[in-house]
């Protein structure tokens, strides 16, 4: 496995082509602003990246050893073909922004954990577990 660890770097203003000098080439990208740029580590397992459509089935064969292995005992098979079918990259994603969500995590910390650019899809992943953990939901487990 490789890792490869990038630093921050800060933002950097557009340079005025007039302060470009002469020995420098001229390069109008210089002119331009730029970004800043996180911190971020890079992991590769393996020699090539994986392709997007890998993932799913690379799930699906663990849940199978899982099954096979007997791990999932209370599991019909029919039962894990059904789960199967739903199994997906994007699972996880989701997933975890169930299991966020259900530990208490509010929505902002939610969307930068998972990067999340609108409230939007995060609150409908949780839209059952926030009617079950809203005030309707505890109202019902109090009578219940």
């Amino acid at each position: 496995m490789q890792v490869r660890r990038y630093k921050a770097r800060a933002a950097v203003k557009g340079r005025r082509i007039e302060t470009i000098s002469g020995r420098e080439s001229w390069d109008l990208r210089k002119t331009l602003p730029k970004s800043a740029v996180p911190a971020r580590t890079e992991y590769d397992v393996g020699e090539g990246a994986l392709h997007p459509g890998s993932i799913g089935p690379i799930w699906r064969a663990m849940i199978r050893r899982a099954f096979d292995k007997g791990a999932l005992s209370d599991l019909t098979a029919d039962d894990l073909a059904q789960l199967l079918k739903g199994v997906s990259a994007h699972s996880t994603r989701v997933g975890l922004n169930q299991d966020l969500f259900a530990s208490g995590e509010d929505l902002a910390g939610i969307m930068d954990a998972l990067r999340w650019k609108s409230p939007r899809m995060p609150l409908a992943y949780n839209r059952n577990l926030a009617a079950e953990q809203g005030a309707a939901g505890r109202l019902i487990a109090k009578i219940g």
